[in-house]
């Protein structure tokens, strides 16, 4: 048996409220999640690295 908060409930109603409104449906697989966002190998690299320099100079 899982217990929600009042909170937790709440939230929980909102999301599959939204999720209804926008016709959501679960995914079947991981492959629907796929997205081409990079036009290269390098692009995505770039990114990496960049994004990697900013995490490790950010405060913890």
């Amino acid at each position: 048996m899982i217990v929600l908060s009042q909170q937790q409930a709440t939230a929980t109603s909102a999301l599959e409220e939204l999720a209804r409104h926008q016709h959501a449906t679960p995914v079947s697989a991981i492959e629907d999640l796929r997205a081409d966002v990079w036009d290269s190998d390098g692009e995505l690299d770039e990114f990496l690295v960049d994004w990697r320099a900013a995490r490790s100079s950010s405060p913890s």
